[in-house]
């Protein structure tokens, strides 16, 4: 499966590749957080439907950062 991620305008565009490129290892984090939820959703999908709740489904990391909040 092929990803990509388009800010909308030019300022967010800027602002994202500034933020990927200053921040020490950042751009490999959100490589490897898309990663892992996309597996974590693929693992999901293949569940019987009765065995799934798409409104209880949250991709991981998501949960604990907006907790923190």
């Amino acid at each position: 499966m092929a990803l990509e991620i388009k800010p909308q305008g030019f300022a967010a565009n800027l602002m994202l590749g500034v933020a990927l490129k200053t921040m020490p290892n950042v751009e490999q984090q959100v490589i490897a957080g898309l990663d892992r939820a996309l597996d974590d959703l693929a693992v999901e999908l293949s569940k019987p439907d009765d065995q799934w709740d798409a409104t209880a489904w949250i991709p991981p990391g998501v949960g604990a950062r907006s907790e923190r909040a």
